[in-house]
């Protein structure tokens, strides 16, 4: 299936070259409204000057990930144009909770206040992102915490929780990212950041494939990741994924804990909605006191398009219906 997959959408397979592009055409006899255009291709593109040029030269006609330096001078283009849309995806500083340092909640708040967030958003991604006030994505989730905690960035309070964890001189660390180059940046943001406070990062920049697999081990000190609410807007089904026991796959923190993996279980199997909040609440709070993670930023979505591509309006992340895109006549 994986080699020669079969649906029931508007698409069927034709043929793919891996690595390079994917190719599909029409299903004509499929049951609901028929995609706009017969031929349907996509390439590979990961590098992201590579795609810019390819939308800029005709090559393609549509892009995701637009890198945020290259939008406004795209959005001043006659061939072409920018859409912005609110992400779905939260990026976050995650901390080994089974390995020294960051097996101590000290040391892991101290990151919190050693991380200028707004500074980072600002570097990284020019300002087209949100900031998320904690490990969850406000503007997808069905649910809201009450009673936010705020990290200040305050590099002498980190100091002093790193003094009191016993690093009065710091420590040094490994920090793993994929080679995205929003990972990459990031990378470099947080290593000058943190050098203010006494830790010395040394980043480990790996293909994004092998980084999927690697940082699953548990060997890395920390890592830059991200986690979404693509298919899902339940909090508890986010948490599951990120800081649940048995979330072998996807619990990059390692975070093993029977008040989170509790409350999680339970808000699972509960329908009544005001116990299901309060349970969830609970979770909350409980990530709030172990803190296995820092959430960074919650980019936004900016496809690129040419200029006369008609329903680029997307609002649902990276998982869009295509076919109802067409060219302006």
């Amino acid at each position: 299936y994986f080699r020669n997959p079969v649906g029931t959408g508007p698409f069927k397979y034709k043929d793919w070259v891996k690595g390079e592009r994917i190719s599909l055409e029409r299903f004509d006899d499929y049951h609901g409204k028929k995609a706009n255009f017969r031929e349907f291709e996509v390439l590979v593109l990961p590098d992201d000057s590579s795609r810019v040029i390819a939308l800029e030269t005709g090559k393609v006609d549509l892009i995701y990930g637009v890198p945020p330096s290259d939008v406004e001078r795209l959005s001043e283009s006659d061939k072409v144009k920018v859409v912005r849309a609110p992400g779905l995806g939260m990026v976050y500083f995650g901390m080994n909770t089974q390995k020294k340092p960051f097996s101590d909640p000290k040391v892991r708040i101290a990151m919190e206040h050693a991380i200028n967030k707004e500074a980072y958003n600002a570097v990284v991604y020019q300002g087209k992102s949100n900031l998320p006030a904690g490990p969850l994505i406000f503007t997808a989730s069905t649910f809201t915490p009450e009673n936010v905690m705020t990290y200040a960035y305050d590099p002498a309070k980190a100091k002093e929780l790193l003094k009191e964890a016993g690093y009065p001189d710091g420590f040094e660390m490994e920090l793993w990212v994929s080679n995205f180059q929003d990972r990459v940046n990031g990378a470099t943001v947080l290593q000058s950041m943190l050098a203010e406070v006494g830790i010395k990062v040394n980043i480990q920049v790996f293909e994004s494939g092998i980084f999927d697999d690697r940082i699953k081990d548990g060997t890395a000190d920390a890592a830059i990741t991200s986690w979404g609410m693509q298919t899902n807007r339940d909090a508890g089904q986010f948490w599951i994924s990120l800081f649940h026991s048995r979330s072998k796959a996807s619990n990059f923190t390692f975070l093993n804990d029977p008040a989170v993996d509790e409350g999680l279980d339970k808000a699972s199997t509960t329908v009544e909605a005001a116990a299901r909040k309060a349970l969830l609440q609970a979770v909350w709070e409980r990530l709030d006191e172990t803190h296995p993670a820092v959430a960074l930023s919650v980019p936004d979505e900016l496809y690129g398009a040419r200029a006369d591509l008609l329903g680029v309006e997307f609002y649902d992340g990276r998982l869009n219906y295509l076919g109802d895109l067409s060219i302006q006549q």
